[in-house]
């Protein structure tokens, strides 16, 4: 049988990228892991609805996530601010703001 009356298909979630500055997605974070396919990414997950969304984004966001408690089911926003040299110029990296609410 293909279709099961009352039950809905489970299917991998949207992976969402950031493509220019202000960016941004909101939701409520399902939490995060190591990026397998990414070196030094994280996959952040994040539910929209019915729909699981998934950010993948450099240790700066975890960090964020991690000083300030946020856990999760708590309601959170990520803005992308673009990519940013390093003090010495010789790396680029990708910078991010988090919102959360109490």
């Amino acid at each position: 049988m293909t279709e099961d009356i009352g039950y809905k298909e489970a299917k991998s979630g949207d992976v969402i990228k950031f493509e220019k500055e202000g960016d941004s997605i909101e939701g409520i974070y399902q939490g995060h892991e190591e990026s397998k396919k990414y070196p030094e990414s994280f996959a952040v997950h994040i539910k929209q609805g019915d729909d699981i969304k998934t950010v993948f984004t450099s240790n700066i966001l975890i960090d964020l996530l991690g000083k300030n408690g946020i856990k999760e089911g708590k309601q959170i926003k990520i803005v992308y601010d673009g990519k940013k040299k390093t003090e010495d110029g010789s790396k680029e990296y990708n910078c991010y703001r988090l919102f959360y609410k109490e």
